[in-house]
């Protein structure tokens, strides 16, 4: 095709794929990428009349979860794609046809399941190839649809709102929460399906897995699913989240992201990393006693034993420490601790103090007031680890924020009367991410 006959669009762009019934799909142009790929869920192979066909479902528009556009097509192949953080995961491929900026043209397209991901697809070079050139400083060149064109093209395909079914992935902790959860979701009309990963079991074969467990359906639907485990059960959480990750449930907490902040030197990491204030913080390996500096005072944890204590200098210098790494804080006099737990865009503030031996305690009363600007940084330093639900300790003194420590993992520190509002923004959040009340975004 001739230059003068391609047709310029822009970084972004609304397209259809009227084989698979997506009238309207927003996609990112991304010439990076070779091969387009979709946001799709619930992938499964099957045979009809002798081919391979694969079977799936779609969200077509963002931050709508109530959409949802089932849909087959023949297979065209399998093969291995490296996303962009580098690892190669193996994906179905389609062909079908795609209309875009007054064309209809077949392109090829892999199945993903990244619910993370914002736009539901992305266009690669491969589609573009001879027929569109790309201003990636502009964006809509072709139609955009209008509130009225998305409902006339997928009123049909909506669930009801507000209704949820909500996975929660539970052991023995969190008990407060959990109740709290039992009653706000009861309340709001969502229903909740505990599940205990110890009683779990996952068969992997035919290129499909599916769950096994007591009174476990097979292929469990779920709209949403949320871990409440302890940090030593993060990696058979993150078997079952990833699990239904790819089913189609929204995870405010990643499983990558759980994997990777099971361990706690990971997480400081990525906190400074990403600019989260933190005080001095040192890590002394096994059989290495902590140096003290010029600090009045230290926040001491041991991450095998799930402890942290205040020590004075002089208490560190005398500690003995038997077969364990510790990660050591230096914090300054005065001041005011804090306990905060985040879910999305919500911060609740605890009072934190110091007890018996040094130990971190919730007593009685109210936290200090956190201005707007220490709420984001708590917000922000919840986001550096991928996640959105957590616990955050953190130093604060007038205008000054330090952040001691970020845990995915401490629900089960949740107390009674904190529990309780801290459900109510956990399942707002869910309501809000899965869009129980979406409103087209164009």
């Amino acid at each position: 095709m001739n230059e003068e006959r391609r047709k310029l669009i822009g970084g972004e762009e609304w397209c259809a794929l009227p084989d698979l019934g997506l009238a309207w799909v927003k996609s990112r142009v991304d010439s990076g990428a070779r091969t387009s790929s979709l946001h799709a869920w619930g992938i499964r192979r099957f045979q009809r009349q002798g081919r391979d066909w694969v079977s799936f479902r779609v969200h077509p528009l963002q931050r709508d979860r109530r959409t949802v556009v089932p849909c087959e097509a023949p297979l065209a192949d399998h093969r291995g794609v490296k996303s962009s953080s580098g690892a190669t995961e193996s994906r179905y491929v389609i062909r079908t046809t795609l209309q875009l900026a007054g064309q209809s043209f077949p392109v090829q397209i892999t199945l993903t399941s990244r619910d993370a991901m914002g736009y539901r697809m992305l266009l690669g070079r491969e589609a573009m190839y001879d027929r569109l050139l790309v201003d990636p400083s502009r964006s809509f060149l072709c139609p955009v649809p209008s509130s009225q064109q998305l409902d006339d093209a997928y009123d049909a395909h909506r669930a009801a709102a507000p209704h949820l079914d909500v996975g929660v992935l539970v052991g023995g902790g969190a008990v407060d929460l959990v109740g709290s959860l039992s009653r706000v979701a009861a309340e709001r009309g969502h229903t909740l399906r505990f599940i205990d990963p110890a009683r779990c079991g996952v068969v992997f074969e035919n290129h499909h897995e599916h769950l096994v467990g007591d009174e476990l359906p097979a292929h469990l639907h779920l709209d949403s699913i949320v871990s409440l485990g302890e940090r030593g059960a993060g990696g058979t959480d993150a078997v079952l989240l990833r699990h239904f990750e790819n089913m189609g449930a929204f995870n405010p907490n990643p499983a990558r992201a759980v994997l990777e902040a099971a361990e706690q030197l990971t997480v400081y990491q990525r906190l400074v990393r990403s600019g989260v204030p933190l005080p001095r913080t040192r890590w002394f390996p096994a059989g290495l006693p902590p140096a003290a500096d010029d600090s009045p005072r230290y926040l001491l944890r041991r991450p095998d034993r799930g402890e942290a204590r205040v020590q004075s200098r002089d208490a560190l210098s005398e500690l003995r420490l038997k077969g364990e790494g510790v990660l050591l804080q230096s914090l300054p006099a005065g001041g005011e601790l804090v306990r905060c737990f985040v879910a999305g865009t919500r911060v609740i503030s605890t009072p934190l103090a110091v007890g018996e031996e040094g130990k971190l305690v919730r007593p009685r009363g109210r936290a200090p007031k956190l201005p707007r600007e220490a709420r984001r940084e708590i917000r922000r330093a919840v986001r550096s680890l991928g996640v959105h639900l957590a616990r955050v300790d953190a130093f604060f003194d007038g205008p000054n924020l330090l952040i001691l420590d970020v845990d995915p993992f401490a629900h089960s520190l949740v107390p009674g009367k904190t529990a309780t509002g801290y459900a109510a923004a956990l399942l707002t959040f869910l309501e809000r991410a899965t869009g129980s009340s979406a409103r087209h975004v164009t």
